[in-house]
């Protein structure tokens, strides 16, 4: 994906900004989104997505899982910033198309929803400090900024309208490298009602 700069008319998007409001749920803060991966537990795409940062470091990957809000966990991977893998920045993108693909898997129907509420219009992130996975706005009523989460969103539609089908049965092993969680590679992720009894029960005790 080119991260290049978009512009945007703010009274035409379907923009997020706060986690209550009426789009909140595309925003990767809104709790009550929990996905599982290799049989972990984790409370939200954020957690995922800042534990990624540390695939070489399980202790800090444990930590971040234990914050009980995406914002804290965030906060709690902030800490440790100096430590993030050194490619970090050559895969963070992929890490959130990976994140997203498992929240909508996990959370199918109540994704659905979100996408039917944005009735085709483009999916933003407004924020007013951060242009590159939002985009902030400006006193003409645009909204000007990379707006990477929103375009991963939109990715996620486009390809849901051409195959309504896609990862429903579950999402693909991730494609950046070193993709570790807590020691375990991660594979094949099966949606929630395609996972073999076993690996519920495992689940279910962890």
């Amino acid at each position: 994906m080119s991260v290049s700069t978009r512009e945007y008319r703010a009274s035409e998007v379907a923009g997020f900004r706060r986690t209550n409001e009426a789009h909140g749920g595309f925003s990767n803060m809104a709790g009550g989104w929990p996905i599982v991966v290799e049989g972990i537990p984790v409370r939200s795409t954020e957690a995922y997505y800042q534990a990624m940062r540390f695939p070489h470091l399980p202790e800090i990957q444990e930590k971040i899982l234990a914050e009980t809000s995406p914002m804290i966990a965030k906060r709690k991977a902030y800490e440790f910033l100096d430590r993030s893998r050194k490619d970090w920045h050559d895969v963070n993108v992929a890490v959130m198309r990976h994140a997203l693909r498992l929240k909508l898997s996990q959370n199918r129907a109540r994704f659905l929803e979100l996408f039917e509420g944005a009735a085709g219009r483009p999916i933003v992130e407004i924020s007013t400090r951060d242009p590159f996975w939002g985009a902030k706005p400006q006193s003409d009523g645009t909204l000007v900024g990379c707006n990477v989460l929103g375009r991963l969103l939109m990715e996620l539609r486009a390809t849901l309208e051409a195959d309504p089908e896609a990862w429903r049965d579950g999402v693909e092993a991730p494609t950046f490298p070193n993709a570790t969680l807590l020691g375990r590679a991660v594979g094949f992720t099966p949606a929630p009602d395609r996972v073999p009894e076993t690996h519920a029960q495992h689940q279910m005790d962890i």
